[in-house]
């Protein structure tokens, strides 16, 4: 996790099949709504919950 503008932003670090299960127990655990996922090639935004998930591929994020 890491802070972006003062905001908690949980990422997690996936290889093969993405799974949200995770990530969205850690965000509404700690009332957060927004969360990454660094995957190795998918690229998309998944709203679950109320909660928003960004997916990126790694060579993006990486790039930054």
């Amino acid at each position: 996790m890491i802070a972006a503008n003062g905001e908690p932003l949980p990422i997690e670090i996936k290889y093969g099949r993405v799974d949200f299960k995770g990530l969205l127990a850690f965000m509404e655990k700690f009332k957060i709504d927004e969360g990454l996922i660094v995957s190795y090639e998918i690229e998309e935004t998944r709203k679950i919950d109320g909660k928003t998930i960004r997916i990126i591929p790694a060579f993006k994020y990486l790039a930054k």
